[in-house]
């Protein structure tokens, strides 16, 4: 395998130097620390604490595991799950006395796909899979996807070129390691081929201090693509991507790939709406509290019996309640009753109850994908931020439920608009920074 610029000084491999502000990068890993680690996961559980009443306790209760307290954060890593399942394909043989590479395959068994699979059998499959997975083109930036034994696509990581710092590649072996994997693939998209092949060098040597091969990297620039694997690999154009089985197969699927990051936000209203759902948060600030209209009004909302810019600016208004935020998170949760929902936005929900439901989301034993609720209720958050861009409740969660989903870079870019200062927003933002993923996610991750 090539080294990409790797060496070997005294036994121990070390990364060249590369154009990077190691500045923005905070990470504090030892041998001391992983050990410090299994001995704190292997410790007897203290006794167990009060039931949380809501997510932000729920979140904050999480967040003090020993799995992530050491975890420091790396500005600007986003880190998300194969949500779309893309597995890696086990058929490994040899053509012509060489290796041949194998190649990820996308397994359609999520909201967004019918359940089939389709097999890669080029890196422009593979390249196409990533796209789809993160859901938009990357540039500038480098993307590493962790692979389980078992072939399945789990973490993917997400870091912008000026942020890569020996550091930072050391974190996101860390989480790719915590995610069981053996087996990594690396791309790297920028115009720079030199750039490139000196960060795929960098976290190659992270990824082999924890274990961790590199089965699969590649450059994307502005027109080509190249495989780093292979010697003198010629470059390929990006119509090779755009026109493989696995970006046609998603076409007919009606799965569209955004152009750049920023797409996967809502778009704003135009300003005539958005001035009209101005006016009816204004009024709604003014009376006294109607919790149970509240919650009423959003069930219609979802429903499609209600909508527009007075109704979505009446609920923004309402989720600054944070009894009427809880009991709306409450309802996009699998098999919680209308009765814990009311309850919650009463004020009088049994914590038991609320935590059984909390654990779908944030439980690593009792972790549930999102549903159709779910779903239905981000478009409802999506028409809510579009009318009221200012308000953090709504951007919290829906920005929640592109965590939930998997999609960490959405999630972390939604906090942006929620701001500084809403404690569930800020809560979030620390679970994101730290790699904290979904229960789902840990739980489909431990099971394998």
């Amino acid at each position: 395998m090539p080294t990409f610029g790797r060496r070997r000084e005294g036994g121990r491999c070390a990364a060249l130097s590369f154009r990077a502000d190691a500045r923005k990068s905070v990470v504090a890993l030892s041998w001391l620390s992983m050990i410090a680690r299994a001995t704190l996961r292997a410790s007897p559980a203290a006794a167990p604490p009060a039931f949380p009443r809501n997510f932000s306790g729920a979140l904050a209760s999480s967040l003090d595991s020993p799995e992530n307290f050491l975890l420091l954060p790396v500005p600007g890593l986003a880190l998300q799950a194969a949500y779309a399942g893309v597995h890696y394909g086990a058929r490994r043989g040899r053509k012509n006395g060489r290796r041949q590479a194998d190649h990820p395959r996308l397994a359609e068994g999520s909201p967004m796909f019918p359940t089939s699979e389709l097999r890669a059998k080029s890196l422009a499959d593979v390249l196409a899979a990533i796209a789809l997975t993160v859901g938009f083109r990357p540039v500038n930036s480098v993307v590493v996807g962790a692979l389980r034994p078992s072939g399945t696509l789990g973490m993917i990581a997400s870091l912008d070129l000026d942020s890569v710092t020996p550091e930072a590649a050391d974190l996101i072996a860390v989480h790719a390691a915590n995610d069981r994997a053996d087996r990594a693939l690396v791309i790297v998209y920028g115009e720079d081929q030199a750039l490139a092949a000196d960060v795929v060098g960098a976290i190659t040597c992270a990824l082999h201090g924890q274990a961790v091969d590199v089965a699969q990297a590649a450059h994307v620039d502005q027109a080509t693509y190249r495989d780093l694997l292979v010697d003198d690999a010629p470059a390929r154009p990006l119509a090779d991507i755009e026109t493989s089985a696995v970006a046609a197969h998603a076409v007919a699927m009606g799965r569209n790939l955004h152009a750049t990051r920023a797409d996967l936000l809502p778009r704003p209203a135009a300003r005539a709406p958005r001035a009209e759902a101005s006016n009816a948060y204004a009024d709604q600030a003014t009376e006294a509290d109607q919790t149970a209209h509240a919650v009423a009004t959003w069930r219609l909302i979802l429903a499609g019996m209600l909508d527009g810019p007075e109704i979505y600016g009446e609920m923004a208004a309402r989720l600054t309640s944070t009894r009427v935020r809880d009991a709306v998170l409450l309802s996009m949760i699998p098999e919680v009753t209308p009765e814990v929902v009311n309850a919650t936005a009463e004020g009088s929900a049994d914590g038991a109850a609320v935590a059984r439901a909390l654990a779908a989301i944030i439980d690593p034993d009792l972790g549930r994908k999102p549903g159709h609720a779910a779903h239905d209720g981000a478009d409802a958050l999506a028409q809510i931020v579009a009318h009221v861009p200012d308000s953090a409740p709504a951007w919290t969660l829906w920005a929640l439920l592109a965590w939930w989903t998997g999609n960490g870079a959405a999630a972390r870019d939604a906090l942006d608009r929620a701001g500084e200062g809403y404690r569930l927003a800020d809560l979030l933002r620390h679970a994101l920074a730290q790699g904290m993923p979904p229960g789902w996610v840990r739980k489909q991750r431990d099971g394998l």
